[in-house]
């Protein structure tokens, strides 16, 4: 008589009870496992049990349909990624509205800086806080939102992306096309008023005086493997400053630029802000 061993073995599945599994021990394997996951795991946890849903034919989809109504957006986020790439004309359908959006998920837009000035000096307002403290604020809308996202990362490259494609006054075209950006008149307007303010006035922004002394200049030179140098006795620490920003941008070096403005304190052209959904939406294409 053989003996009824009422222990699990490695690969028995596991059924029943009064508590959900654990999502890393042994669970149901097949479509039934994750619809399990993606019922009782973590954020983490269900974002990555998503990808195994494309093996499931109809039934996945179902799940990664059903996902788009998840509590965090995160999983809602890549569930629609997935889903972008199903050409049934369910789905299509479905995705065409965008990212399902509830009231209190958290965003990262990405908006264009301003240029705001003074008798003295042109500034760049890459902040709520510097728009709000312009002697301009109320008069008009001083920065612009570009775009928003789901993940900082995200967010962040973007507007590394369009800092960089102001300060070298390359096509804004193309900066639109890469990250998929669907720009209205008004925005764009918006960006090439800063290109016209980057190309011809860069040498009349504002920047940190303490920083911009001829010994600092030297050592940014030297440590940046710029071939330039003070005229000692011939130059002021502005003059100086004046010249290095003409030579790197008469040579087109657009990263040792964006380093350049950093060391000067001088300030993006595009920043990344924090936004709470505040309705129930969608998100496409960067747009709320």
């Amino acid at each position: 008589m053989s003996e009824n061993n009422q222990n699990p073995r490695e690969y028995d599945a596991v059924l029943g009870g009064n508590s959900p599994p654990p999502v890393d021990g042994v669970v149901l394997g097949g479509i039934e496992g994750l619809q399990r996951r993606l019922e009782t795991g973590n954020i983490q946890q269900r974002v990555d049990s998503l990808a195994d849903a494309v093996k499931y034919g109809d039934a996945g989809v179902d799940l990664l349909i059903n996902a788009l109504e998840d509590s965090e957006i995160q999983v809602r986020a890549k569930a629609f990624e997935i889903l972008k790439d199903n050409n049934s004309e369910k789905v299509q359908e479905i995705v065409e509205k965008g990212i399902p959006l509830r009231k209190g998920d958290k965003l990262y837009c990405v908006y264009a800086s301003d240029i705001d000035y003074n008798d003295e000096f042109y500034n760049i307002l890459d902040s709520f806080e510097k728009a709000e403290n312009s002697c301009y604020a109320g008069e008009c809308e001083l920065i612009h939102k570009i775009s928003c996202y789901v993940y900082k990362n995200q967010a962040k490259a973007v507007a590394k992306s369009l800092h960089q494609t102001i300060l070298s006054c390359t096509k804004l075209s193309e900066f639109c096309r890469r990250y998929n950006l669907q720009i209205n008149e008004h925005e764009m307007n918006h960006l090439k008023t800063l290109f016209d303010y980057t190309d011809e006035y860069m040498y009349e922004l504002n920047y940190h005086n303490g920083l911009a002394t001829i010994s600092g200049l030297n050592d940014f030179c030297i440590f940046n493997d710029i071939p330039l140098e003070s005229r000692v006795g011939q130059e002021q620490s502005w003059d100086f400053k004046d010249r290095i920003l003409k030579h790197l941008k008469e040579t087109r070096n657009d990263d040792k630029l964006s380093l350049f403005l950093d060391f000067l304190q001088i300030g993006k052209f595009a920043f990344v802000e924090e936004e709470i959904v505040n309705q129930n939406g969608y998100l496409n294409n960067g747009k709320i």
